[in-house]
């Protein structure tokens, strides 16, 4: 009795652990993938930028 009540914590302590694990990687993918459309913005611009000033510099 005393075996399985010990097996059954390390059970839940191990699910506790791989779910706050699970939720971690989600909140590090999820701010990726915000940085990664920030950047894409930002070069975007630079991009826009970059090639009305080329057009207006060749006039």
């Amino acid at each position: 009795m005393l075996k399985q009540k010990e097996k059954k914590k390390k059970l839940v302590e191990k699910f506790a652990r791989e779910t706050e694990i699970s939720k971690n990687l989600k909140e590090a993918l999820s701010e990726k993938e915000r940085l990664i459309e920030e950047l894409r913005q930002e070069l975007a611009n630079l991009y826009k930028n970059d090639t009305s000033r080329s057009f207006t510099s060749s006039f």
